[in-house]
């Protein structure tokens, strides 16, 4: 059977009961009456429901989580010589938390601290370059004392900083990371 080929059959059109929309704008009742009386304005606010307003704004105020910044991360220098003297110490634990990623293994397999047992060990040349808001590239130098030895010995070091949640964290560096260069240490051995 070929429907294209039957004629539509004309139906008869159905009353819905809802009437046409009017073509154009009506007046309305509303808009055709005067209004009797002006608007009245809304009450203005007292003194007990701005006190009320007030007291639950400060009820509200402190109610989010506390942020405790530890002094030892509180600026990138801070975090820097708290992470030395981790090193130092042979501390892992607070080596690891001054990293962002939470995580020290140390320069070798087993180790925390590749440079022999120091007597004082310091930061200087402290150059920092903020990148943008919350990181920060440093470049220093470890300057310190072995043990045995008179003469000061000293390494460059650069780091990434980033800030998280207020307290500055070592960032991974960019490429591959080495132990710092440093020179034999030449004891003098009594006999």
């Amino acid at each position: 059977m070929q429907l294209d080929r039957i004629p539509p059959r004309s139906l008869a059109r159905e009353e819905t009961g809802t009437p046409a929309p009017p073509a154009g704008v009506v007046p309305d009742a509303c808009s055709i009456q005067p209004s009797l009386a002006p608007p009245v304005p809304a009450p203005r606010a007292g003194i007990r429901s701005w006190a009320l307003v007030l007291l639950l704004g400060f009820a509200v105020l402190g109610q989010g989580s506390r942020c405790q910044v530890d002094v030892r991360f509180r600026s990138p220098l801070a975090t820097l010589v708290t992470f030395w003297n981790a090193l130092r110490d042979g501390d892992a634990e607070t080596a690891s938390l001054c990293l962002e990623d939470g995580e020290y293994q140390g320069p070798l397999p087993g180790t925390v601290w590749s440079l022999p047992p120091t007597r004082s060990l310091r930061l200087q040349s402290v150059n920092q370059l903020p990148v943008r808001r919350g990181l920060v590239m440093v470049n220093y130098e470890v300057h310190y004392l072995a043990e045995g030895v008179s003469e000061e010995l000293s390494f460059p070091v650069e780091n990434r900083l980033v800030q998280v949640r207020g307290e500055w964290r070592i960032s991974a560096p960019l490429g591959e990371a080495s132990v710092p260069v440093t020179r034999p240490i030449h004891r003098l051995l009594s006999i």
